[in-house]
């Protein structure tokens, strides 16, 4: 058990994110999968259909307290200090 898991829980708090633009209308579906890595992947699904991906990467996931029930987002920029 990890330790403090009881009050804060050992729940992922990243999630996989694909953004992608869809190039012809013959497009019927997508396929998702994970590479040997465990990186998502998606393959469109219909014959001639292209799509391009334009963006891939990890998100923070938001946090909600079980305890009152709110919700946290993630901060949309990063403080780094200078040196």
């Amino acid at each position: 058990m990890h330790e403090n898991s009881d009050e804060h829980g050992i729940m992922g708090t990243t999630l996989q994110h694909i953004e992608f633009k869809v190039l012809n209308d013959k497009l019927k579906g997508i396929k998702m999968n994970r590479d040997a890595d465990g990186n998502a992947m998606i393959q469109p699904v219909g014959e001639g259909a292209e799509i391009e991906i334009l963006n891939k990467g990890i998100r923070l996931k938001a946090v909600t307290d079980g305890r009152y029930g709110d919700t946290f987002m993630p901060p949309r920029e990063h403080l780094v200090d200078r040196i």
